[in-house]
């Protein structure tokens, strides 16, 4: 991505570089002196930010134990609240029919 914005930026720079007229083209080749020099320093900290920190390898994946089944009292709760919100479901449709 760095290196995408890099080449507009240089794009750009490059157009308005041709742009100026004869009486500023002074000031801009020293802008343009001024941007080379900024992105050659930004080029420079990239690399020695790479050399300091090297990327880290990623962790080793490791499978999670199987989940426990579930127990018959479980089972029943799970049961019971179905129940109860079809229940609740099928009350409110019935009272909202009166």
């Amino acid at each position: 991505m760095s290196i995408a914005l890099a080449i507009v930026a240089s794009l750009l720079a490059i157009i308005g570089l041709l742009s100026l007229s004869k009486a500023t083209s002074g000031v801009g080749l020293i802008a343009f002196a001024c941007f080379v020099a900024i992105l050659s320093r930004l080029a420079q900290a990239q690399a020695q930010h790479a050399r300091a920190f090297p990327p880290e390898p990623a962790p080793e994946w490791k499978p999670s134990p199987p989940a426990r089944p579930f127990t018959i009292l479980e089972k029943i709760v799970a049961f019971g609240l179905i129940a109860l919100v079809i229940g609740a479901m099928a009350f409110k449709m019935y009272w909202d029919s009166i």
